[in-house]
């Protein structure tokens, strides 16, 4: 693994399908680097403990193009997180 910039842990972590039990989250730079249980992840670098759950960012497809003016192609490159 690269190196890590920070690990978050959280009592929950969910992906996008399933829940997981005290995992972590390591980020290098503005990316994640790794994801997995607490215990292999928070030796490698500054840890950030969390009581709940972590979340993968939502992003929001719906937009009104026409009433905020942004441009259908910006909406479609990048989304609303």
């Amino acid at each position: 693994m690269d190196s890590v910039d920070f690990v978050i842990s959280a009592d929950r972590l969910f992906d996008g399908e399933n829940v997981h039990e005290r995992h972590a989250v390591a980020v290098s730079g503005n990316r994640i680097a790794a994801v997995g249980p607490s215990a292999d992840l928070r030796e490698h670098g500054p840890l950030v403990e969390l009581e709940g759950t972590l979340l993968p960012g939502f992003i929001d497809l719906h937009a009104h193009v026409h009433l905020d003016q942004t441009p259908r192609d910006v909406v479609l490159r990048h989304g609303l997180t």
